[in-house]
């Protein structure tokens, strides 16, 4: 029929027909196009001549086709057309029985369709794909689907590799998704999916922790979107990816950790150079400086007002420094290695401030010098204080070498006068000569020693006052009878210009020490027929000002910042032997300081040269009883009486005792407190001279068991010591003693103490 044929030759897809040879009796148009052969030379043909390239594996099938009478279904052929040599073609054809009336299978049909095309862009989607994974698995990156009508979740096979957990689509609703997620974690995420299902946030994405089949847990970061949704725009499916950030978030809370760490030591670090005041400063020569705040700070500069260079810096370096530093800093960057420097910099406000600088060389990756890096910080306190020491140091050296001068002039006439004694005692005149040089030499003795425990006493803070009301002139008059022998040697006029009724509240014996001192040392400097001078006049609020000056030739520009200090000397006296020790200012100015007041040297008010010094007192409210004029000194004497001396130092109790004895006394002596407490059991005597200081038995312990003993209730004993302040006084008033007496010990003070124990036995 015309219709038929018509349409077998033009169906979309390949027909023909094979003979039990495979030759073709009839192919269409489509099929000779697809074997790029035209369909005249087909007829008559068999199908490997038509396709020599066909793979012939497909003939054997197509052998079997005819033999078995079962059809072949979607037969993928391959190969080569005679059109289009080289290039591969891919066919999927139906083969099928044909049977001659009587049933034999004569012939084959064939149906072909060309998938060519289709098979090549399978083959890219699949190579896509393949890619797709693999990128995603490198990722670490897993596909999830929520289907939200049907509530389930479908996951791609990395998720397995994240959780542990097999993930089949039918298993995995929301509420075991929800139960597999960390507590803390749920609503964070709910919160997030609502948003964006909602039409909140354009995407999808949380962070979260999942249950891991080994359970721990592990973070997951997924991010999504809706992929469909319904007419009414409701969300009807999700799709996203998750990863596992767990080594993220560890590495994260490491660097913040790290970051922590490195704050609070850039913190600690910044303290410590706050509280050094150090800069740091960072230097590559010809190029680019770097300094801290605190440079600018070191320097007097202003940040905004200044940039950091290195020559800048440098025109700020003492002149007398800047040869020393240029020169260290040029080793350094010629050798490499560290190093440090002292120096002075004249600040923007024209200070001058000592600097000490400490850098290192730091090298490139090349090995070639680069930078300089290091710290500046002030070291101008320390400077001061060494200098301070070091003067301390030379005025210490300075009384040391005038201390054994002033030693040895008092012991080489003692020695001499022993000598004497021991050569001519029994000649009177040589005899009264040899004592009275003793005598002089060893108050001198006293006094140096008297002066050295003030000096100790002060610099402890160990001196108490006796205030009491006195008036200025005697203690002025006291203290210039003490000089007067010494100014009379030099034919000095020694004045005082005191209104005998003026007072005030003060210590006495303090007040006279601080006249004294300061007229000794007038009469000390002032040459031979010079002026002394001692006044007083009232200030305004009740002050009194004590002035003493002398026309001598003053005090050294240079050394009246330390004329107060201890030690301090002038340097024209060290060969005089009046120069003293350098105590007496500093004891002035120590004693009016504990009045309240205070001194000062100036030079004098009517141009003439000499030395002036004012001491400034208040008058501390006044009282108005009978004062006294100058005090006179009664001699003391007691009766004689039994009398126990107890010292270890042999020579002062046995010349105590001889002393003792020459007033009628009978003495005995002891040398440690064990002997001490044998004698009094054994002769009772009535007065004990006590040192403290004893071998075997202190002296506080021999006199408490004393008084323990009912026989010893009246016996008199009086403490002998070099220490002798309040505190010590109120410690031998505890142990029963009746008095307390400094070394070494005035017979008259003595006799004072006996006396007053005495009339208070009397009835």
């Amino acid at each position: 029929m015309p219709e038929l044929e018509s349409i077998y030759r033009s169906a979309p897809v390949g027909l023909g027909v094979l003979d039990e040879e495979l030759r073709f009796l009839r192919v269409n148009d489509r099929l000779a196009e697809m074997n790029g052969v035209p369909a005249a030379e087909h007829i008559g043909r068999t199908v490997a001549e038509v396709l020599p390239h066909l793979d012939l594996k497909v003939l054997d099938l197509l052998r079997g086709v005819l033999a078995t009478g079962e059809p072949l279904r979607d037969l993928e052929v391959r190969g080569e057309t005679p059109a289009q040599p080289g290039v591969q073609r891919v066919w999927v054809e139906q083969i099928g029985p044909m049977r001659d009336p009587t049933g034999r299978i004569n012939a084959l049909s064939i149906v072909a369709e060309e998938v060519t095309a289709r098979r090549q862009a399978e083959a890219a989607l699949k190579r896509s794909e393949e890619t797709l994974s693999l990128a995603m698995e490198a990722a670490g990156l897993a596909v999830w689907e929520w289907n939200l009508r049907t509530d389930r979740f479908k996951f791609g096979s990395n998720w397995e590799q994240i959780v542990g957990h097999p993930l089949q689509e039918d298993e995995w609703m929301q509420a075991r998704w929800d139960a597999l997620m960390h507590p803390d974690d749920q609503a964070g995420a709910k919160a997030c999916m609502q948003a964006h299902v909602a039409g909140g946030a354009p995407v999808y994405e949380c962070e979260f922790r999942l249950k891991h089949s080994d359970g721990r847990w592990v973070w997951v970061a997924s991010r999504g979107r809706v992929v469909e949704s319904d007419d009414q725009g409701r969300p009807l499916r999700m799709m996203g990816v998750g990863r596992d950030i767990t080594e993220a978030r560890q590495n994260a809370d490491r660097l913040r950790e790290r970051e922590r760490d490195l704050r609070h030591w850039k913190e600690r670090l910044q303290v410590a150079l706050d509280a050094g005041r150090m800069g740091v400063w960072d230097w590559t020569p010809g190029s680019n400086t770097f300094w801290s705040a605190e440079v600018y700070k070191l320097l007097g500069l202003r940040e905004e007002d200044s940039s950091p260079e290195a020559f800048h810096f440098l025109q700020m370096v003492h002149p007398e420094d800047r040869a020393a530093l240029d020169a260290e800093v040029g080793r350094v960057l010629a050798k490499g290695g560290d190093y440090e420097s002292e120096f002075r910099v004249v600040r923007a406000d024209s200070q001058v401030r000592w600097l000490v600088s400490r850098g290192r060389v730091l090298h490139d990756e090349s090995g070639a010098q680069s930078r300089l890096v290091g710290v500046n910080f002030d070291i101008t306190d320390r400077k001061l204080v060494e200098k301070a020491l070091q003067e301390a140091d030379t005025r210490r050296t300075e009384f040391l070498a005038m201390l054994a001068h002033e030693l040895r002039n008092p012991l080489a006439p003692i020695v001499n006068a022993v000598r004497l004694l021991e050569i001519g005692g029994d000649v009177a005149d040589r005899r009264d000569a040899a004592t009275q040089i003793l005598r002089r030499q060893t108050s001198h003795l006293a006094r140096l020693v008297d002066d050295l425990l003030e000096a100790s006493r002060i610099t402890q803070g160990r001196i108490e006052l006796r205030i009491e009301n006195v008036l200025l002139a005697t203690c002025a008059f006291q203290a210039v009878e003490a000089a007067r022998p010494q100014a009379r040697e030099q034919h000095q006029t020694l004045t005082v210009d005191i209104p005998p009724t003026l007072d005030l509240v003060a210590d006495p014996a303090r007040l006279t020490q601080i006249l004294a001192n300061l007229v000794t040392n007038a009469v000390k400097y002032t040459p031979e027929g010079g002026q002394i001078e001692v006044s007083a006049h009232v200030e305004p609020d009740d002050w009194l000002s004590v002035i003493v000056q002398d026309d001598g030739p003053g005090i050294a520009e240079d050394l009246r910042p330390l004329i107060f200090e201890l030690f301090t000397q002038d340097p024209r006296t060290l060969d005089r032997s009046r120069g003293g020790l350098g105590i007496g200012l500093a004891l002035v100015k120590r004693l009016a300081e504990l009045h309240g007041g205070h001194v000062r040297y100036e030079s004098r008010t009517d141009g003439a040269d000499g030395a002036r010094f004012v001491v400034c007192l208040p008058r501390n409210g006044r009282r108005n009883e009978l004062r006294g004029s100058v005090v006179t000194s009664t001699s003391v004497r007691v009766p004689p009486m039994s009398i126990l001396v107890v010292d270890d130092n042999r020579d002062a109790a046995e010349t105590l005792a001889a002393l003792l004895r020459l007033d009628g006394h009978r003495v005995d002596v002891a040398y440690d407190g064990e002997q001490a407490l044998v004698d009094v059991r054994s002769a009772h005597p009535k007065l004990v001279i006590l040192d403290l200081g004893l071998p075997r038995l202190d002296g506080l312990d021999v006199a408490r068991r004393v008084r323990q003993d009912q026989r010893s209730r009246d016996t008199i004993l009086v403490a002998v010591s070099g220490y002798a302040q309040a505190a010590d006084r109120v410690a031998t008033t505890a142990a029963g003693f009746n008095g307390h007496l400094a070394k070494p010990v005035d017979l008259a003070d003595l006799y004072r103490v006996v006396e007053e124990a005495l009339a208070g036995e009397r009835p």
